[in-house]
């Protein structure tokens, strides 16, 4: 069907019109938190690009590449990214590790296939169009569309921000007798301008002695919290990942790979799992000093200085906007047949004053 030139998603909605199951429908079971009813156009995807239905076993794809959190600042430490390394140093397993779906060659023609459609040129930006990634979106990521519960995308319509649920034909395969329109929109100033004066209305007179004391607690909180370093976050990660590495080594070496270049994999992931836990085992060199925490006067003073804070945040750009929605864990559900927007708020851990004025009401759970 490919080689025929149709797309992943033109192939997605065939095989859901003849009644093919997915792959979350054919294994239930290792799929219970996926949808059963279609088949997407990542899942054909993964297909296609997947050397091992050539009945092949496949290693080295991925490498692991260390990167400084701040490169002004080496003592912060490094990070672990995985990076895909090119075809051509791809470890296949000598012999055939089980019954092969296709040829070879009809692989290899695939792929060189999926590699000349991604050299066509595309299409030209309108004149003006600010590039796609480079705009900030207040609320992305915060707005699902409480009919089909799918986050709703943003989308930048005659410079003004909308987000938008798209239900097309393999959407409706998904939520088969559902009431969904073509597509919703949601004018993200509207929904802004009300969410900043609900922010306001903490900080309204009757309101502002209690959420004066609220913040100065939750100062307090999260100056006394012990946070671990960089260094010591990174360790942690890196054991898993070892041990990660270690048990996908062992497989290969179950399926027939080479001994001599999997032992090798195995003694340096070895060595890495063992540098990350004599990282955990020293103490850091030196403590982050922590500042000291405001008191209620002096958040009392910041806000009078602000002023309208209701004014102030709807004047703030969306990039430094987002933050603030994060902290206080915005989300909004859209219904879109009543015109509403619900919005839900819960702050991240760092901004919560975890005591229960009536003590400890469930100790066991402890």
């Amino acid at each position: 069907m490919y080689i025929d030139g149709m797309s992943d998603k033109a192939i997605a909605a065939q095989l859901t019109r003849d009644g093919i199951p997915c792959p979350s429908a054919h294994d239930a079971a290792r799929n219970p938190h996926r949808k059963k009813t279609a088949w997407q156009a990542g899942a054909v995807r993964a297909i296609l690009i997947n050397p091992r239905y050539t009945g092949y076993e496949i290693w080295n794809k991925q490498r692991k590449e260390e990167h400084l959190y701040d490169v002004d600042d080496v003592t912060l430490g490094h990070r672990t990214r995985m990076t895909h390394n090119p075809a051509d140093q791809w470890v296949w397993s000598n012999d055939a590790a089980h019954e092969a779906i296709v040829t070879t060659q009809l692989f290899d023609s695939v792929k060189k296939i999926r590699q000349q459609r991604a050299r066509m040129p595309q299409r030209l930006e309108r004149p003006g169009r600010q590039p796609q990634g480079q705009r900030a979106y207040a609320l992305r990521g915060r707005v699902r569309c409480e009919t089909c519960g799918r986050k709703m995308q943003p989308a930048t319509i005659r410079n003004t921000v909308y987000y938008r649920c798209e239900f097309k034909e393999q959407e409706q395969s998904l939520h088969p007798g559902m009431d969904h329109p073509r597509t919703v929109y949601l004018r993200e100033d509207a929904v802004c301008r009300a969410l900043d004066r609900w922010i306001a209305k903490a900080f309204a007179p009757d309101r502002l002695a209690a959420t004066l004391t609220a913040l100065a607690q939750a100062s307090a909180a999260a100056n006394a919290a012990e946070t671990p370093t960089p260094e010591q976050t990174q360790a942690r990660k890196t054991v898993k990942e070892c041990e990660r590495r270690l048990a996908r080594y062992q497989a290969a070496l179950e399926a027939g790979a080479d001994p001599a270049v999997v032992t090798q994999w195995i003694n340096e992931a070895q060595a890495d799992k063992e540098a990350a836990r004599k990282k955990l085992a020293t103490p850091p060199a030196a403590t982050r000093k922590k500042e000291t925490p405001l008191s209620a006067d002096q958040i009392r003073e910041i806000t009078e200085r602000l002023g309208d804070i209701a004014q102030r945040v709807q004047a703030v750009d969306a990039e430094k906007k987002s933050p603030l929605y994060e902290a206080l864990g915005i989300t909004i559900s859209y219904e879109h047949a009543d015109r509403a927007a619900t919005v839900r708020s819960r702050t991240l851990p760092t901004y919560r004053y975890n005591e229960c004025p009536r003590g400890d009401l469930n100790p066991h759970a402890r």
